[in-house]
């Protein structure tokens, strides 16, 4: 049985390289990267997850590198950002969202022989989160009601 994404066409091609000497490099790609699909733009609510993806070619070119950006800075991988790269797809996992995480992402693919592009951007509606009161805020919420309710006897 053929791994996925393997062809017979592909197995002999293979094949008659191997059989005439060719050595693994022969078989990089040798084109500039594309973006197959681009990644969409959004609105969401903070501390909403967030997940870009998108695919990329050559994906058998071993030496092609993907890098993400926000606003023109390299993304600080890590806590909350997971970039992901596997044999031509591309993702990028923001774990929940802040209004600071607003603004154009873009994804760069290089190799050798150039490097393509694809943005997006993220809005981020704050108002659609209520923060949660603290003990001492519901203490003085609930004093207030007491005396409200008092005053209005």
């Amino acid at each position: 049985m053929l791994p996925d994404l393997m062809t017979a066409e592909k197995l002999k091609e293979l094949e008659n390289k191997q059989a005439t000497g060719l050595r693994q490099e022969d078989y990089i790609p040798q084109e500039p990267p594309r973006f197959i699909t681009e990644i969409e733009s959004m609105i969401v609510k903070e501390l909403e997850p967030v997940r870009f993806e998108t695919r990329v070619e050559p994906k058998e070119d071993p030496r092609l590198k993907v890098e993400w950006f926000r606003n023109g800075v390299a993304l600080p991988y890590g806590s909350r950002f997971h970039p992901r790269y596997d044999l031509g797809f591309v993702a990028l996992d923001i774990d929940y969202v802040y209004p600071e995480d607003q603004g154009l992402y873009v994804c760069r693919a290089y190799n050798s022989h150039g490097e393509a592009f694809t943005k997006a951007t993220i809005s981020c509606d704050a108002s659609q989160v209520k923060p949660p009161l603290s003990e001492g805020a519901c203490a003085m919420l609930r004093s207030l009601i007491q005396k409200d309710t008092i005053i209005k006897k």
